[in-house]
């Protein structure tokens, strides 16, 4: 994954550059934990899920592409 910062943004994530920074922070993080003896993570998605919205991750090569998505309310509640 590249150090090299946000390449473009649009909608409601233009120019949230702070949510950016923890997002990645927290997709590092995952690929720290999951990495045994491999040069590739063993995922290329993270999902953070909220009540309202989600963030779906997903790692392609070098770049990590962020989506926000809308939760519809069919969506089943965790506990």
């Amino acid at each position: 994954m590249s150090d090299d910062g946000v390449l473009a943004s649009g909608g409601e994530l233009e120019n949230a550059e702070r949510a950016g920074k923890v997002l990645v922070a927290m997709l590092r993080l995952a690929v720290t934990l999951t990495i045994e003896d491999r040069a590739e993570p063993s995922f290329k998605r993270l999902s953070v899920m909220f009540e309202d919205h989600s963030y779906l991750l997903t790692v392609s090569g070098q770049k990590i592409f962020v989506v926000k998505r809308k939760r519809s309310s069919s969506c089943p509640k965790e506990a």
